[in-house]
């Protein structure tokens, strides 16, 4: 595991907690407790409670203007979720395309390095983003392909913010602890990374070799790719 030669970095994690009433009713708050186990780690974090459309705008712009006093900006969202998109705590559903004008807010600079971390059933879909908008949405996207757990998702998320904030660990390395983790060993394993610039070159490239080249780029790029020195 390559985790050598890290240069310090200033780091937020700025979580966005949407629930429905089966997990307040059973206490289950992944947001307050990664609030508590970030705080713990003596990792800087805030804590955002999400109603609805409205609410989301308002609050992450609150978060995005202290975007620039970090140089990593990660964000957690915790909530259910589908391939096509997101449900918020009112119950609206809000398509891809839709999640992603939540953060118009934030400079594109700043979500050029953003890390967004979809706690949500089949948030990888949201990869889909680089390919729809003209802009970047984010510097680097980990999600689950399928159906996901709340057990599963604070425990893999749990061990990924300790690989890569605590360990220092690349970012491939850290999503496949994330995998291991929950006991994930085969080829179709649940969470997945995506890095928007090597997909927003894929999408705009029409070109068959240079998207082979991109494609052999992208499956490599975990492998060495550290958050801190991006």
């Amino acid at each position: 595991m390559n985790n050598a030669e890290i240069t310090p970095k200033s780091i937020k994690v700025h979580i966005f907690e949407n629930f429905g009433t089966d997990e307040k009713a059973a206490n289950l708050r992944e947001g307050v407790m990664f609030n508590k186990l970030l705080s713990a780690l003596e990792i800087e974090n805030s804590l955002f409670e999400i109603m609805d459309r409205n609410d989301a705008i308002a609050k992450i712009a609150v978060a995005g203007k202290t975007f620039s006093k970090y140089d990593i900006n990660i964000i957690h969202w915790s909530g259910h979720g589908n391939l096509n998109g997101v449900r918020l705590s009112s119950g609206e559903k809000l398509i891809w395309e839709e999640f992603a004008e939540l953060f118009y807010s934030i400079a594109e600079h700043e979500r050029e390095k953003m890390v967004l971390c979809l706690s949500s059933c089949e948030g990888a879909g949201a990869s889909i983003l680089e390919s729809m908008l003209p802009g970047r949405i984010y510097g680097h996207l980990i999600a689950p392909s399928r159906k996901i757990g709340w057990n599963e998702a604070a425990v893999a998320y749990t061990n990924f913010y300790y690989s890569i904030l605590n360990q220092h660990l690349n970012i491939g390395d850290a999503v496949s602890w994330m995998n291991t983790s929950i006991f994930s060993n085969d080829s179709n394993v649940p969470f997945l990374y995506f890095n928007g610039k090597i997909q927003k070159m894929k999408y705009k490239s029409d070109i068959p070799v240079y998207k082979a080249m991109l494609k052999m780029i992208e499956k490599e790029y975990p492998s060495y790719i550290n958050i801190y020195n991006d």
